[in-house]
C-alpha cells in the first residue's frame, strides 16, 4: 500500500534537518576562506579562458581555486577522491530514479539537481531538495502492484552510462599530473560538468511499451560498474594510508579545527560525511535498520561509493523480482 502524505512528509523532515545541519558546518568561517580564495582573481587564474564579465570571471576564478586547493596535498586528494566517487555513484542513482516512467517532474529534472549540487554542495542539495521529493513521490515503493511505475528503457540506461564517461574523464583529469593551467581548466569544466552530463541522456525517454526487464538489467550493470570504480578508488586510498599512516588522524582533526587555507578540504570532508549519512538514512527508510547498518559498516571495508552502488544493485534486483512475480500472477 502506498504511504499516506503525512507519512511521506515525516520521512522527508529528517532529511531536511540533515541538510540544514550540513549547511551550518559547511559555511562556517566561509567569509575568511573565500577572501583567501578570491585573492588576485581573476588575474591570478592560470587558465586563459575569460567571459569578459568581471563578476563572473572573479566568481569562476574563486571556485576554481577552491577545487584546486581541494587537491593540493595527499590529505586533500584522499578526501576529494572519496567525495568524487561517491557523488558519481549518487548521481547514477538520481539519474536512474529520475528516468523511470512515473518518476515525477521534479525528480526527472536531473539537470537542475546537477546544477544545484555545485551551487550549494551536494550534501545540502541532495537531502534538502531531491530526497524530500523522492519521499513525497513515494519513490521507494517496491510493491508488486507498483512495479510498472519503475519501468526504464535500456536505451535510457545506456545513454546515462555513456554520459557518465565524460564525468569520469573530468574527475580523472582533476587527479592527473597536469600543468597548473591545465589542472585549473579541468576544475573550471568540473563546475558545469554535472549539469551537462545530466542533460545528455534526456532525449532518450522511456515509452510505456519498452521491455521492462531489459531496463532493470541495464540499471544493475550500470550500478555494478560504478561500484567497481568506487572500489578501485578505495583501494588507492588504502595505499595512501599505508604510505602515510598519520593521514587519517590529520583528516579527523579537520572536523574540529582547520587553517583558513585548509577550508576547501574541510568543506569536501563535511560534504562526504553528510552526503553518505543522507544515503544511509534513505536505506534505513526503505529497507530498515539492519541494511542501513550493513551499508555503514561496508563503507569502511569497501568504500562509500561501492556500498552506495551495491545497495542500488540490490534494490534494482528487488524491483526486477517484483516484476517477475507480477507477470506470474497475471498468467495465473
Amino acid at each position: 500500500m502506498a504511504s499516506s502524505l503525512s507519512v511521506r512528509v515525516g520521512k522527508a523532515l529528517p532529511a531536511v534537518a540533515l541538510a540544514i545541519g550540513a549547511a551550518a558546518l559547511l559555511f562556517r568561517d566561509v567569509d575568511e576562506a573565500f577572501k583567501l580564495l578570491e585573492k588576485g582573481c581573476p588575474d591570478s587564474a592560470a587558465y586563459s579562458w575569460r567571459s569578459n564579465i568581471p563578476v563572473v570571471d572573479k566568481m569562476l576564478c574563486t571556485l576554481v581555486n577552491f577545487f584546486f586547493r581541494a587537491q593540493s596535498s595527499d590529505d586533500a586528494k584522499w578526501v576529494t577522491g572519496y567525495i568524487a566517487t561517491l557523488v558519481v555513484s549518487l548521481l547514477a542513482f538520481m539519474a536512474v530514479e529520475g528516468s523511470r516512467i512515473k518518476s515525477g517532474l521534479f525528480l526527472s529534472a536531473t539537470w537542475f539537481h546537477g546544477l544545484l549540487l555545485q551551487i550549494l554542495g551536494v550534501s545540502v542539495s541532495f537531502p534538502l531538495f531531491w530526497l524530500p521529493a523522492y519521499f513525497l513521490y513515494d519513490g521507494g515503493n517496491r510493491e508488486v502492484s507498483q512495479v510498472w511505475n519503475k519501468k526504464i528503457s535500456l536505451a535510457r540506461v545506456a545513454a546515462i552510462g555513456f554520459a557518465f564517461l565524460f564525468l569520469w574523464l573530468n574527475i580523472i583529469a582533476l587527479f592527473f599530473p597536469l600543468k597548473t593551467d591545465q589542472k585549473q581548466l579541468a576544475c573550471l569544466i568540473f563546475l558545469v560538468m554535472p549539469a551537462i552530463v545530466t542533460t545528455l541522456y534526456l532525449p532518450f525517454t522511456t515509452s510505456p511499451d519498452a521491455p521492462q526487464q531489459k531496463g532493470h538489467k541495464g540499471v544493475i550493470a550500470l550500478h555494478l560498474l560504478q561500484a567497481g570504480l568506487g572500489l578501485t578508488w578505495h583501494l588507492i586510498a588504502v595505499l595512501y594510508v599505508l604510505r602515510d599512516p598519520e593521514l587519517i588522524s590529520r583528516v579527523i582533526k579537520l572536523f574540529t579545527s582547520f587553517k583558513t587555507e585548509e577550508y576547501p578540504v574541510y568543506f569536501v570532508l563535511i560534504d562526504l560525511v553528510a552526503l553518505f549519512l543522507s544515503f544511509v538514512y534513505l536505506t534505513a527508510v526503505e529497507d530498515g535498520f539492519l541494511i542501513a547498518l550493513l551499508v555503514s559498516v561496508g563503507a569502511f571495508i569497501f568504500g562509500p561509493a561501492f556500498v552506495v552502488s551495491a545497495f542500488c544493485v540490490y534494490r534494482e534486483q528487488c524491483i526486477s523480482n517484483a516484476v517477475s512475480v507480477m507477470r506470474t500472477k497475471r498468467k495465473d
